[in-house]
């Protein structure tokens, strides 16, 4: 019989991954839909690829910044708790988080800046079709940020609490948040634009 502590180790791990496929299904249903217009079609992409372009500058810009805290973390904990461990982990979970957050943003606005004018399109079948195009669309960055969340940190409390006493396991995975909100931060400057744009343009 499971013990409750895996039986929960086991959900954190399972609800995730679920939570991955929810997403995957829900981008491909949104992506298949293909608009009877040219035009649509064609502002659709335009949009779609001037995300793509700003996102991709802003990666690039954040990487230097990203590094240059990873390795601030792994100094400031090192010089905190005197450990080669602790710090080395603090930097991994910073890494990760960032990581996990770029992948859900890149993920969320591909999806999102192509949805919009299969949204108009589909319109023409009823406010409810429309509705579950755009719904659909609007979870994939939902459920993509919050399963690689958990999915990361599941992961991370397993690890780290096999190697460190506790609260120590907690304190070298609490820098996961930042390295995620480093990343959002950008990403909502991006997502404000396009996204904003593609509504204008499908309209």
């Amino acid at each position: 019989m499971l013990s409750l502590k895996l039986l929960e180790l086991l959900l954190a791990i399972i609800v995730p991954i679920i939570g991955l496929a929810l997403a995957g299904y829900n981008a491909s249903s949104v992506l298949r839909i293909k608009p009877g217009k040219k035009e649509l079609t064609e502002i659709n992409m335009l949009i779609a690829e001037g995300a793509k372009t700003f996102l991709m500058r802003e990666y690039k810009t954040i990487l230097p910044t990203g590094i240059v805290l990873t390795i601030l973390i792994w100094i400031t904990y090192y010089l905190i708790f005197h450990s080669g461990l602790m710090a080395g982990l603090a930097a991994l979970s910073f890494a990760l988080g960032a990581i996990g957050s770029a992948v859900a943003g890149y993920l969320g606005m591909y999806v999102t800046t192509r949805s919009a004018a299969k949204t108009a399109w589909m319109a023409k079948n009823g406010m409810g079709a429309a509705l579950s195009t755009s719904f659909k669309a609007g979870t994939v960055m939902g459920l993509s940020l919050a399963s690689i969340a958990l999915l990361i940190v599941t992961v991370l409390y397993k690890a780290y609490s096999s190697v460190l006493p506790n609260p120590s396991w907690a304190e070298a995975l609490a820098p996961v948040a930042f390295g995620a909100s480093l990343i959002s931060l950008f990403i909502r400057v991006a997502g404000g634009i396009y996204t904003k744009a593609a509504d204008w343009g499908a309209t």
